[in-house]
């Protein structure tokens, strides 16, 4: 008995390919806001008047920001003190005014999955033991997905991108670097919710598909 293949067939296949394929985490390291994919969601953190605490204040985006003892994340305007930023005027930062306090990490949490994320960052003072700054994401169950690390400069401009591409979605995000008593400055954060294929999968699909296309082909145009 010889074997025809049907569109029946087809949908039979494209279902194993699927099954076939584990789920697994994979990142993408992003260096420039021109690399993401779709559309995305920016907080420049310039509405907010100086002084205020954003840990709340962007709730309504479904994002809210936290460091150490839930201690306030202050808003600060980056030019008046003479610095630069990617968008003037304000930044946030994990430092000790505006009764907040010097700590190395801020973690930002998401209300809903988010597969890309990234800011622009700098440091609150030029200082030779800052060197690294990382980008790591978490999942629904708070493990570690893994993450990215860049040296940085050794100045106090918000002039650095760091961003990463997750084909499994993250609820937290923390930025955090390798100084002591230094705090994290961010500006322009950028998150998308939408959601990319794993290049792996996309792939192994598209060449399964094509090969049973194929077939179905031949043995149509065979003689009967």
């Amino acid at each position: 008995m010889r074997f025809k293949a049907t569109s029946a067939h087809l949908v039979f296949v494209v279902g194993l390919c699927f099954a076939a394929v584990p789920v697994r985490a994979s990142l993408v390291q992003l260096n420039a806001p021109s690399e993401f994919i779709g559309p995305v969601d920016t907080i420049d953190f310039d509405d907010p008047a100086e002084g205020s605490a954003a840990n709340i204040a962007y709730q309504g985006l479904g994002v809210e920001f936290s460091t150490v003892g839930d201690a306030p994340v202050p808003i600060f305007d980056w030019t008046r003190i003479g610095r630069t930023t990617t968008s003037p005027r304000n930044v946030i930062a994990t430092v000790s005014s505006f009764g907040g306090t010097f700590t190395t990490f801020l973690d930002i949490h998401f209300a809903a999955p988010q597969f890309q994320v990234g800011a622009f960052f700098g440091n609150d003072q030029a200082f030779g033991g800052y060197t690294m700054s990382t980008l790591t994401v978490f999942d629904v169950d708070d493990q570690s997905l893994g993450g990215f690390s860049v040296t940085t400069n050794d100045n106090t401009s918000v002039d650095q991108f760091l961003g990463l591409l997750s084909t499994t979605p993250f609820v937290r995000a923390r930025f955090s670097n390798n100084g002591t008593s230094l705090s994290v400055v961010l500006d322009d954060l950028s998150f998308s919710a939408t959601a990319v294929p794993e290049p792996s999968t996309a792939a192994l699909f598209a060449g399964g598909l094509l090969v049973l296309v194929a077939g179905i082909g031949r043995s149509s145009r065979k003689p009967r």
